[in-house]
């Protein structure tokens, strides 16, 4: 049968637990002392492969004067920016756009209604001089 691999936060508490040579028993007790939820039936599935929460996480911390090991997750905090950042960009667009469409709406209406302003010189080129046409 293949072993499990554990995840590294139960090593660390069994590896701790032991460095300061307690039991599973002693470990539960000084978490429960702190205000933790930690009976000895607890700490030995944290240290089987399920993880603490992480205000106990962070109780354990205390306790073993040590930091807890991380997640390997990688660290996404320029990823999550530049997909704000994105998202901005398409809400502008799209504001913008709307703002296009509501120009085009009413220049198109203007047309619509044959309200266009003409100037003196397109007026003039409009109707060439025709012999027998009079002004």
């Amino acid at each position: 049968m293949a072993s499990r691999h554990k995840p590294p936060i139960s090593a660390w508490i069994a590896s701790e637990r032991k460095a300061h040579g307690w039991k599973v028993e002693e470990l539960s007790a000084r978490l429960r002392g702190m205000g933790y939820e930690a009976e000895t039936a607890t700490v030995r599935v944290w240290e089987a492969g399920r993880s603490p929460k992480a205000e106990t996480i962070e109780g354990l911390e205390r306790l073993f004067e040590s930091k807890a090991p991380r997640d390997d997750a990688p660290d996404n905090s320029d990823l999550v920016a530049a997909i704000r950042e994105l998202v901005e960009e398409v809400r502008l667009s799209r504001l913008a756009s709307e703002r296009s469409g509501e120009v085009l709406a009413e220049l198109l209406g203007v047309v619509a209604a044959g309200r266009l302003p003409r100037s003196e010189s397109a007026s003039a080129s409009a109707a060439p001089d025709r012999p027998g046409v009079g002004r």
